[in-house]
Parts: structure tokens; sequence; C-alpha cells
């Protein structure tokens, strides 16, 4: 899946779910500050694992 689907997936997930916890408990901003923390979490690891494009060719021959 490309990346900026799997971003927008999990901008949708994380609406739904901090909504869905917002709706069945408002008075617990601790534990929703904490949720919306984990989904920053995620998205940083996200980012870090995606394979950066290389400037050098990937292989380089000896013809010696």
């Amino acid at each position: 899946m490309k990346t900026s689907n799997s971003q927008k997936w999990l901008k949708a997930i994380e609406f739904a779910v901090v909504g869905f916890a917002t709706w069945l408990n408002p008075n617990a901003a601790f534990l929703i500050f904490l949720l919306k923390l984990c989904f920053q979490v995620l998205t940083i690891l996200q980012e870090r694992s995606r394979p950066k494009p290389d400037s050098k060719p990937a292989l380089y021959t000896n013809l010696n």
C-alpha cells in the first residue's frame, strides 16, 4: 500500500477511535490525550521505517 494511502487510513482510524472514546467518556481527558499520543508515536514509527531513496545507484559493477 502506498505511504500516502496508509497515512490517510491511519488518520481516519485515529479520528474514529478518538471520537468513539470521547463519545463513551468525555471526562477521560488524560486517557484521550494518551490515545492521541499513541497515534502520534505510530505515525513517527511508520515514517522512520520507510526506506529513503538513495542518491547513488543501487549496483556498482567492477569490470577489473
